[in-house]
C-alpha cells in the first residue's frame, strides 16, 4: 500500500479515490439493510434445476420435502403442492417442528428462520 501511495499517476490516484467511494457507499448501504436483507444480498437463491421425477408423484400434484432441523438430528418430511410458496413452506415446517417436538414451547415466527436449500450456502 505504501508502493501505491506513493505513485505519482493521476490514474491510478483517481482508480483508487473512486474504489474507496464505492466501497464507502457499498458498506453504508448494507449498514441500513435488516438481516434479511443481508442474507439474500450475500447469498443469493441459486438452487440447481435437476429432474425432479423421482420427487414428484404424478397423481396427487405434490411434492416431498425432507427437512433438517439445525436444532436436532430428526428430520422430518412434508407433502407440498407444487405451486406452494416458501412462506406456505416455512409455515408447514414450523407447525410440523412444533407438533412433533416442542408443543408447548414459543418457537417464534417465520421470520426468525432462514429456509435453506441442502448443499447450498
Amino acid at each position: 500500500l505504501h508502493e501505491l501511495d506513493a505513485l505519482q499517476d493521476q490514474e491510478v490516484k483517481d482508480f483508487r479515490s473512486k474504489m474507496k467511494r464505492i466501497s464507502e457507499e457499498k458498506m453504508q448501504r448494507m449498514q441500513l439493510m435488516s438481516w434479511g436483507e443481508w442474507l439474500r444480498s450475500c447469498y443469493s437463491t441459486q438452487a440447481e434445476t435437476g429432474s425432479l421425477e423421482n420427487l414428484i408423484d404424478k397423481h396427487e400434484g405434490v411434492i416431498k420435502i425432507t427437512m433438517h432441523y439445525d436444532q436436532s438430528q430428526d428430520t422430518a418430511s412434508l407433502k407440498v403442492s407444487l405451486h406452494c410458496t416458501v412462506t406456505e413452506l416455512m409455515d408447514q415446517a414450523l407447525k410440523k417442528w412444533q407438533t412433533t417436538h416442542s408443543p408447548e414451547e414459543d418457537i417464534g415466527t417465520r421470520s426468525d428462520y432462514v429456509l435453506r436449500i441442502s448443499g447450498k450456502l
